[in-house]
């Protein structure tokens, strides 16, 4: 039996990028990484979670030092893009847009997972993290005095064991450690999604050949294929997410009450779904359909847990962990968040620091972070088709962001309690706000109203959001910190009143909004664009 200072479970996204942060942090901490699935594992992999915003990817790119790699080998990504119902939805051109012109300031990417993986399994090794694959984990056995106990065996039948200072479970929903803790808690976030890969491109920009809607991404050209594509609709979305490997992922995402699992549960039912309701994705779909690479569901995909770090050195980190919604791309969020915890605790270990109080915090703290942004997705999806009041939804969600979660990991305050203290305050009035504008999107969200077509809503106009984004990657000292967030918070507060306007343009007619709205107007043109 060989020891060890860290064992993880699972040698996916969440457990190679953990080891690897925590050999870049101690180069002389001894890790061992055991997967399932034996490498090199096929590119267009099997597994949900290909596109990144800012957090995750400047996670991966930054923090990890895997810019090369991404720069060189994956997709760079032309931000979030949305289109509303429009009708039966047989003409992208017509449907009302919201999206970006060109990169945002502060780069996301799209991952291919199968690539990513491999790479991230080959640069473990080189920095002399014992890496096993074909690990199937037969049993853990938790003692913190003496050490955890881990047994695996592989496929060819040999069994094998070590002992380890900490246990981190990163086996995805299989969830090891959660499951023999009884951890497992649910979300009243109740949601299906089904996804699958084409092994061929579908770009949304060949779905029509209407100059002007071509010509709207100025000096991007035709490249709305880069974003992450979202067909919105009444209680649903699709992605359409582009691979570097040359495949398409696409998924359909919807409200367990609005939309019938069973109506999708196969590909075959997929296509008979999207004919319905997306014929054009349908179109593209059955054009390739012989590329399918493979196909899987999941029912009720939300969850939370009753603890991911515990004293007694066991953690558990990406979807092992809790699962939020793919709606905004923020399962590498997650994982970045999760694991920068994880990390300090081990070096304070490391270093001879108590972590007993500690992880109790962290806890605390990274399931706050979950649960308010778990206000972004519930009891929104019925919401989801309206193309006068999502638009704001969305824009309030970017800001909100990009001026608290995204903000404090950027500045590399996430383990920084004495923050978190100062902050209090702010941080409720941050939360007391999305939870109010959260609530209005949805009363409001659901009133009847004429449905628009053929507009877009160009995000990189907007000055606040350029701005904000921009802002992530300055470096600012400690003293100007506290500052930052309090302007943060005086925009947040003023976006909140601008944005309320336009429910009362709906109500009082568009005459309303050039006495309602404060002095620097961020959503004048939006909300002419959608209510005047």
């Amino acid at each position: 039996m060989s020891n060890v200072d860290v064992c993880i479970l699972g040698g996916g996204l969440a457990g190679l990028s953990l080891a690897i942060q925590l050999k870049r942090a101690l180069a002389d901490i001894q890790v061992m990484v055991l997967e399932r699935v034996k490498h090199p594992v096929r590119e267009a992999a099997f597994k949900v979670g290909e596109s990144t915003v800012e957090v995750g990817a400047h996670y991966f790119a930054e923090q990890l030092g895997l810019k090369d790699h991404i720069l060189d080998h994956q997709l760079p990504k032309l931000g979030l893009r949305f289109f509303f119902d429009g009708g039966d939805n047989s003409d992208i051109s017509r449907r009302v847009e919201l999206g970006g012109t060109m990169f945002s300031p502060t780069p996301s990417y799209q991952l291919d997972r199968g690539r990513f993986e491999n790479y991230l399994g080959e640069e473990a090794r080189r920095l002399g993290i014992k890496f096993f694959d074909d690990a199937n984990i037969c049993a853990i056995e938790l003692d913190r005095k003496n050490g955890h106990h881990v047994s695996w065996h592989t496929g060819s039948g040999q069994t094998y064991s070590v002992k380890t200072r900490w246990v981190i479970d990163a086996t995805g929903r299989a969830s090891f450690l959660k499951r023999k803790k009884r951890l497992h808690e649910s979300t009243k976030h109740h949601a299906n999604a089904v996804w699958f890969r084409i092994n061929e491109r579908i770009k949304i920009d060949d779905w029509t050949d209407n100059p002007r809607w071509l010509g709207r991404t100025g000096a991007q050209g035709a490249q709305r294929w880069l974003s992450t594509n979202h067909l919105m609709g009444r209680g649903y979305w699709v992605w359409l997410i582009p691979l570097a490997s040359g495949a398409t992922s696409v998924g359909i995402v919807c409200d367990a009450e609005l939309h019938d699992f069973e109506s999708m549960n196969s590909f075959k039912k997929t296509l008979v779904w999207m004919e319905k309701h997306e014929p054009q994705c349908a179109k593209s779909v059955e054009k390739h359909q012989d590329k399918l690479l493979d196909f899987i569901g999941f029912r009720d995909y939300s969850y939370r847990c009753k603890q991911v770090f515990s004293p007694d050195r066991w953690c558990l980190t990406g979807e092992a962990g809790v699962f939020l919604d793919p709606f905004y791309s923020p399962g590498s969020d997650f994982i970045a968040m999760s694991n920068t915890f994880i990390t300090d605790m081990i070096i304070k270990d490391c270093q001879g620091e108590r972590v007993t109080t500690i992880a109790g915090v962290y806890n605390d703290i990274f399931m706050q972070f979950f649960d308010r942004q778990l206000q972004l997705y519930q009891g929104q999806y019925a919401i989801f088709g309206n193309s006068r009041f999502m638009p704001l939804k969305i824009l309030w969600d970017f800001i909100y962001y990009w001026s608290i979660p995204a903000f404090i990991f950027f500045q590399k305050r996430l383990c920084d309690l004495s923050m978190y203290t100062a902050c209090n305050p702010l941080l409720q009035d941050a939360a007391r706000l999305n939870n109010e504008m959260q609530s209005y999107f949805r009363m409001n969200g659901r009133v009847e109203t004429i449905p628009l077509e053929d507009r877009f809503v160009d995000i990189t106009r907007n000055s606040l959001l350029v701005k904000l984004n921009q802002q992530l990657t300055e470096v600012i000292s400690v003293t100007d910190f506290i500052p930052r967030m309090e302007q943060n918070i005086r925009q947040l507060e003023q976006a909140a009143a601008e944005l309320k306007v336009f429910g009362q343009v709906r109500s009082r007619g568009p005459k309303s909004m050039g006495t309602s709205l404060r002095s620097e107007e961020w959503f004048s043109e939006t909300g002419q664009l959608l209510f005047g």
